[in-house]
């Protein structure tokens, strides 16, 4: 028994070494945690907030893959707005 559930702890964590977020399809709140470098306490008020989405199987929490994906793209854009077109170009036009 115990070389089963050695066998199948492997396997679960086999794609987490990898560290592409496409490995999974779905994460528990605490690989969510462990993947993404962010608290416990930060996690739950995203999804509090509704910023991130989650499911629930029995008693337990899961957020997709896709909803992972989605929550650090916008993250990313609230955290790097787009710059404007003049800084962008760097072109200060001088008199």
């Amino acid at each position: 028994m115990a070389q089963v559930i050695s066998a199948n702890f492997r396997e679960h964590q086999g794609p987490e070494k990898k560290g592409s977020l496409m490995t999974h399809q779905a994460f528990t709140i605490p690989e969510f945690i462990g993947h993404f470098k962010v608290g416990r306490t930060s996690a739950y008020e995203e999804i509090a907030s509704g910023r991130l989405a989650t499911y629930k199987v029995g008693r337990r929490r899961y957020i997709s893959a896709h909803a992972a994906a989605e929550w650090q793209r916008k993250l990313e854009a609230e955290t790097n707005p787009p710059k404007s077109f003049w800084e962008a170009t760097d072109s200060g036009v001088t008199a």
